[in-house]
């Protein structure tokens, strides 16, 4: 039995997003109230671009969701990009390297061609969602760990194999997703998703302003967020048992971290277009 809700795991974690939709909207969020006029007229103009084939994402904060949504479209080819599986064993079991075409190579790739000035519309269009949507991903912490134990030779997929008692979240990742359920959180008087994802990323700003990160923000190496958020994943994320619902304090300690992520995310993508395109 427990082989088969492996292999169901398997073909789930495949399809899963990072952040939900909902957190993605509060990073894009974030991000487009700190740009430049000019950086945010510009990168309208490039989210334009491509809305008449996406009308789904027609706008900077849905734009956030593309590169999930796309999945469904049968577009998988760049489903690495969306993780750094830095591996961590916690047995001295064998260990397997990332793949080469991994998150902070495709971060840093959207970054090259939004830079040249050779690039045609429609690439830095193109690599613009990827990169509002992986820095994201980048600032969630199972993203870029992948555990290995005895029980988890090939590693858990970044915590997607961890198993946890719960009757909506049936694994660890899927919880994180879910912003430990933060995302589901009703705010404000309006249940409308974007007034909502506007409501959460006000009160986050709020309780997390920039000053509150110092230096952190300025910092603007993918490397660097991916390396604090595999951090994070080893130190604050894993410190559960597996098969055991997640405690309420678990839950309320880890709920600030999603805030503070979700917030640095925003603030750094701002920096980085503000940079690029301002």
């Amino acid at each position: 039995m427990r082989r088969l809700v492996v292999l169901l795991l398997i073909i789930f974690s495949a399809q899963a997003f990072a952040w939900n939709n909902m957190g993605h909207r509060i990073v894009g969020e974030i991000t487009y109230e700190n740009l430049t006029p000019q950086a945010k007229n510009k990168a309208n103009q490039l989210i334009d671009y491509l809305s008449d084939a996406y009308p789904y994402s027609s706008n900077f904060q849905t734009a956030n969701s593309w590169a999930d949504y796309i999945k469904q479209d049968g577009v998988r080819s760049f489903d690495s990009w969306h993780f750094y599986n830095t591996p961590y064993s916690t047995d001295d079991t064998p260990i397997e390297q990332p793949q080469q075409q991994n998150l902070i190579w495709a971060i840093n790739q959207s970054i090259s061609v939004l830079k040249n000035p050779n690039s045609n519309q429609f690439e830095k269009a193109f690599f613009l969602r990827f990169l509002i949507h992986l820095t994201g991903d980048a600032h969630q912490p199972l993203h870029c760990i992948d555990r290995y134990s005895k029980n988890f030779p090939h590693g858990d997929q970044g915590g997607n194999l961890f198993l946890t008692e719960n009757k909506s979240y049936h694994n660890l990742h899927s919880f994180w997703d879910d912003g430990l359920g933060l995302f589901n959180q009703r705010c404000g008087f309006s249940s409308s998703k974007s007034r909502r994802a506007d409501c959460l990323a006000e009160k986050i700003q709020k309780d997390y302003p920039k000053n509150y990160f110092g230096d952190k923000i300025q910092d603007l190496n993918p490397e660097d967020w991916v390396d604090q958020s595999f951090i994070l994943a080893k130190d604050k994320v894993y410190n559960t048992s597996e098969n055991k619902a997640l405690s309420a304090e678990y839950i309320q300690n880890n709920q600030q971290i999603v805030e503070q992520q979700t917030a640095l995310a925003g603030y750094r993508l701002a920096n980085l277009l503000n940079n690029i395109l301002g």
